[in-house]
């Protein structure tokens, strides 16, 4: 056994699965992204139906086993839906998060984190009202979506403080039987995977107009 920080951790050996430790007396979590460093991001929060609301109490960063919260600016007022989605090489973190009076997760905001620079929120595009940042490659660049009042959905991609709708982006002759919907992630060579609205799956590279 390993004292850390007034936790008591047992040490796993290679090969063996290691449960890591909550938010305080938070009682269900979830590991949803790590990367080559061994930094783990997730959630801790209460046993639900799903993996949200409530289950998001908390976003989670753990290094050697110990749990860091990635907390929320709105704080206590709003303990729901606060979800790393990605951790690239740099320990930058992205994801979405809970806002006040919201426990629905009607109008979850997209953010970005590190340990230099803490919380920011990503902007999303003109007249959306709720997004989720999905991944962040090592360069930094942001993908994710998010969707009007009305419920429409637009993916985007975030690069040099410019927030793009990657469908003006699409060159003629993609090949692409629709519009894209979602994206879900992005390498470090700026290609970005997802799924258009007749759920074809796709890989593409952006052409930005400046």
């Amino acid at each position: 056994m390993d004292a850390v920080s007034g936790l008591t951790r047992e040490i796993p050996r290679r090969d063996e699965i290691r449960a890591l430790p909550l938010i305080g007396t938070d009682g269900s979590g979830g590991a949803t992204a790590l990367n080559d460093r061994g930094q783990i991001v997730g959630i801790s929060g209460d046993c639900y139906k799903a993996v949200g609301a409530t289950s998001a109490r908390h976003a989670v960063l753990w290094e050697d086993g110990i749990p860091t919260e990635i907390r929320n600016p709105h704080g206590d007022a709003a303990p729901y839906w606060n979800t790393p989605m990605m951790i690239n090489e740099h320990g930058e973190v992205v994801g979405f998060a809970g806002v006040p009076n919201d426990p629905a997760g009607e109008y979850t905001l997209a953010f970005r984190w590190n340990k230099k620079d803490g919380w920011e929120w990503v902007p999303l595009l003109p007249g959306e009202v709720s997004g989720t940042a999905s991944s962040i490659n090592n360069r930094g660049v942001i993908v994710g979506y998010s969707n009007d009042a009305h419920g429409n959905l637009h993916p985007w991609v975030r690069k040099d403080g410019v927030t793009w709708n990657l469908n003006d982006l699409i060159e003629p002759g993609s090949g692409l039987t629709g519009p894209i919907l979602l994206v879900f992630d992005i390498n470090d060579r700026g290609e970005i995977s997802g799924t258009t609205v007749t759920g074809q799956a796709f890989v593409a590279s952006p052409v930005w107009r400046h």
